[in-house]
């Protein structure tokens, strides 16, 4: 059985009728209760006080404590509203549609037409480059080829780039 100072812990979500309780507390609790006078009426003051704060209307703030509570915020936040990331984000979709049409629209997209395709997935190949690090980007280039390349700086010959 539980001691007062135990059942004390258990008496506000017996209150609430809360689901919080596990079924073993809340039938030590309810045995506790129906031994003890001060716990019980302890819980019936519990459940009064719960009914009141349930019944009782919210409060709202007035208008001007609104307005000015709004306003010392403005103020406190100074110069970190420049911070702000929904400012920026939405201010700056415009400039990023503009910069994602003009990747799209550039020159450099017409030589997708001259590069193949990465079997693994991901960015396509550009056949056509001719820095010796290139072939690292080539699948299935040999090993050999592509220690060739990085050590002599320049694409192995009988053109390990297809």
């Amino acid at each position: 059985m539980l001691s007062c100072e135990e059942a004390a812990r258990y008496l506000l979500y017996a209150a609430d009728d809360a689901p919080l309780l596990d079924p073993a507390a809340r039938a030590a609790l309810k045995d506790h209760i129906a031994a003890c006078p001060h716990c019980r009426e302890e819980l019936e003051d519990q459940r009064a006080v719960a009914t009141l704060l349930r019944t009782r209307p919210p409060d709202m703030p007035s208008p001007e404590f609104s307005a000015a509570l709004a306003a010392r915020l403005d103020e406190a936040q100074g110069w970190l509203v420049i911070a702000d990331w929904r400012r920026w984000t939405f201010r700056l979709l415009p400039a990023a549609g503009i910069l994602l049409l003009a990747a799209f629209l550039s020159p450099s997209h017409a030589r997708k037409a001259a590069s193949q395709e990465n079997p693994l997935g991901g960015w396509p190949i550009v056949a056509s480059s001719s820095s010796p690090d290139a072939i690292l980007w080539q699948f299935g280039t040999p090993a050999d080829a592509v220690v060739e390349a990085m050590l002599s700086g320049r694409q192995p010959e009988g053109g390990a780039l297809k």
